[in-house]
């Protein structure tokens, strides 16, 4: 997470490209990579989109980003239904806002 608090978006977008194949390779955790997609999105409300390129933009398109949260949900932790999703993400969120605190 050190990269995130260091390089904002950026650091979020090289971890989150990351994690997926990390968790695959089980050399991560879903709830590490839950986090980390907790902490881009808050980072995503406080930054103005015009001064996000086009690639960081398409990384953290609401699709895209539901896909990988839904991965990690539903393929890695085996949750069963939005509802569990949620309240993990709700943890995660819990977990990295003080991190992210200004």
């Amino acid at each position: 997470m050190a990269a995130v608090q260091t390089d904002g978006l950026a650091g979020a977008m090289r971890l989150s490209a990351q994690c997926m194949d990390e968790v695959r390779a089980g050399q991560q955790s879903a709830h590490y990579c839950l986090g980390l997609e907790s902490a881009s999105m808050m980072l995503l409300r406080k930054t103005v989109p015009a001064t996000l390129d086009a690639t960081t933009l398409d990384w953290f398109d609401g699709e895209a980003m539901t896909n990988r949260v839904m991965t990690y949900c539903y393929t890695h932790l085996a949750l069963k239904g939005d509802m569990q999703c949620l309240a993990q993400m709700g943890i995660a969120k819990a977990a990295v806002a003080p991190l992210l605190a200004e």
